[in-house]
Order: structure tokens, then C-alpha cells, then sequence
């Protein structure tokens, strides 16, 4: 009976010394999730940082792009204008000598005019003046 009585006595004890060893204690579960999560989150943070790099060097490329396009528009829009400044610029200059043959022309007629007038009244032509034909 001795025996029975220590090892009753003792027995709260041993299981609760068994119980420890083969589990842990409450309070180190905890512990080691703690550390699961914290470093869940922290793996959840990096991944999120490097999201969001990522989406801003997406974000800086097209915006290079972007300005790349508009400087190239900007230097067509540019050439294009001064095509149509130098059309437009040839265009008057035409008109200019298009009027300036059209004078010479409408003078040269009104000389040929003259000039038949003067031949059709028998007058003749002597260096710079003209008089009767004798």
C-alpha cells in the first residue's frame, strides 16, 4: 500500500512533468505562433514593398514613354509647320510675280496697242520720237 500511496501522491506531478515534455506549454504555443504571424506579416510587407516598386517603375517607364511620344509630336507638329509656313510663303511669292508678269504683260499690251494705233495712222517710229512718214 505504501507504494500505491506514493504513486497517487506523486502522480499529478508525473503526468503534469509527462505532459510538459511531450507538449509544450501553453504560453510557448503562443510564443511560437506570435513568431509565425509576425513573420508572416513581415514576409506579407516585403511582398507588398516590392509590389509596389514594381508598379512604380511600370509607372515611371510610361511616363517616359509617354514624354517620348509627345516630344516626337511635338517635333512632326513642328516640321509640318514650317512646311506649310514655307508652301504658304512660295504660294505668295507666285502670286507676287504671277502679278508682276500680269502688269508687264498688260503693259507690253497697251505698248503693242500703241503701237498699232501709231501704224495703223501711217505714223513711223524714229529713235526716240515718232513723227508723220514723208
Amino acid at each position: 500500500m505504501p507504494w500505491r500511496y506514493v504513486h497517487n501522491q506523486m502522480r499529478p506531478h508525473l503526468l503534469f512533468k509527462c505532459h510538459t515534455h511531450t507538449h509544450t506549454h501553453p504560453s510557448q504555443e503562443a510564443e511560437a505562433q506570435l513568431e509565425n504571424e509576425e513573420a508572416r506579416v513581415l514576409r506579407a510587407q516585403l511582398e507588398l514593398t516590392q509590389l509596389k516598386q514594381e508598379i512604380e517603375r511600370r509607372i515611371n517607364e510610361k511616363d517616359d514613354e509617354i514624354e517620348s511620344l509627345r516630344k516626337n509630336q511635338v517635333k512632326q507638329l513642328e516640321a509640318l509647320q514650317h512646311s506649310l509656313d514655307a508652301e504658304v510663303k512660295a504660294k505668295n511669292d507666285q502670286m507676287k510675280q504671277r502679278k508682276m508678269v500680269e502688269g508687264q504683260v498688260d503693259d507690253m499690251q497697251s505698248s503693242m496697242d500703241d503701237l498699232e494705233k501709231v501704224r495703223g495712222r501711217g505714223w513711223c517710229l524714229k529713235s526716240t520720237y515718232m513723227r508723220p512718214p514723208l
